[in-house]
């Protein structure tokens, strides 16, 4: 039907601009229920197959069991995933880390998907993303069909493009998701491009600022170490420190746990306060973070 053939353009469309090929994208369509999610995930089962593989598949009959009474679902779904804006789909590249985090908790991570129901879901369903709760707590039940999801929680257009990022990222390996892990998607946080940017401009900054956190964590532990400070070094990490506190920004006790040689990164998370708002102070957090992976880093 003219339905479903649309189903499958439309799909076949989001694996090229994924990156599969396109003999792999009609190959993976042709032998799926004609759903974006089943198709990522049967390219995965397959990518050690040669290409004359992909082209018979491509070219073979559907399997009974991908037969056309998925394609009305799947039509409506992949509707509503064309229908997101260009805008939508850059802000998708920003939530990544939370994607990531997502399915760092469907397999297991007890600590991202504490982060998540505590603070990431509920803020994302007062910023509008409605159903984008629910439509993660069938994922982590192992719910795997993008277009039921989308049918059965009456999702919008861009809360089933966010959902589909999430199985994306849910189909990727374990040890793909630990590589790409970062501070951004072990908090579950969006990233901040423009702060990053900051981060990027007081870079030496913070540098300086580990080596001196360093010298004071060894010193405080009886340690050696390759990070010698002198007064004057340590007087200017303090000024540092004041300055930033007097611009807005709660550091001073994460520093006092650095310099004590603390590393646990949720320790220096939770030394920083809620901001006047009342949210949480993302920034203040981003910096201690990077602070934290210059001391750890060799």
């Amino acid at each position: 039907p003219p339905q479903a053939a649309q189903a499958e353009r439309e799909i076949v469309k989001q694996l090229l601009d994924m990156g599969f090929s396109d003999i792999k994208a009609k190959a993976a369509v042709r032998q799926t229920d004609v759903d974006l999610m089943d198709a990522v995930t049967w390219l995965s089962d397959h990518a050690e197959e040669p290409d004359a593989f992909f082209t018979d598949k491509a070219q073979a009959p559907r399997p009974a069991a991908a037969a056309a009474p998925a394609a009305a679902p799947a039509a409506a779904a992949a509707a509503a995933v064309a229908a997101v804006s260009p805008e939508v789909r850059q802000l998708a590249t920003l939530f990544e880390p939370v994607f990531r985090a997502i399915a760092a908790a469907s397999h297991g991570d007890a600590g991202a998907r504490a982060v998540l129901t505590t603070v990431r879901l509920p803020a994302m369903e007062t910023e509008g993303w409605k159903g984008f709760s629910a439509a993660v707590a069938r994922v982590w039940a192992g719910e795997r069909s993008h277009a039921s999801l989308v049918r059965d929680l009456s999702l919008d257009p861009n809360t089933a493009f966010f959902i589909g990022r999430v199985l994306e990222a849910v189909a990727l390996p374990v040890e793909h998701l630990a590589a790409k892990a970062d501070f951004n998607s072990r908090r579950a946080m969006p990233r901040d491009l423009e702060f990053e940017g900051i981060l990027n401009t007081h870079d030496a900054l913070l540098r300086q600022l580990s080596l001196v956190a360093k010298a004071q964590s060894a010193a405080a532990l009886g340690e050696s170490s390759d990070a010698m400070m002198d007064e004057a070094q340590e007087q200017q990490a303090n000024t540092i420190i004041g300055h930033m506190e007097a611009s807005g920004y709660q550091l001073r006790t994460g520093w006092e746990l650095l310099c004590a040689g603390v590393r646990d990164e949720a320790d220096l998370v939770d030394s920083v306060g809620l901001t006047n708002a009342g949210t949480p102070d993302l920034n203040s957090q981003r910096i201690l973070a990077q602070i934290l992976f210059y001391v750890k880093a060799p």
